[in-house]
């Protein structure tokens, strides 16, 4: 799962912030996600872990900010 969700180059969108490499590997998690019976708990769960750098810190303050509102 790891490698098809990099495959698009997942890491060089968080370095650039280009949209079109976001956007592809959007659609590229998406067909994924069609080809497989995966709840929306564990999509979420399997695309956060490739989360880095900014998204990783904003996912992380996510979680805690939910945690203390409920």
């Amino acid at each position: 799962m790891e490698e098809i969700m990099k495959t698009k180059g997942e890491e060089k969108v968080n370095q650039d912030n280009d949209l079109e490499l976001y956007l592809e590997w959007d659609r590229k998690v998406e067909h994924v996600f069609d080809c497989h019976n995966y709840s929306e708990e564990k999509k979420v769960k399997l695309v956060v872990v490739e989360f880095t750098d900014y998204a990783s810190m904003w996912w992380d303050q996510f979680v805690i900010n939910r945690c203390r509102n409920g």
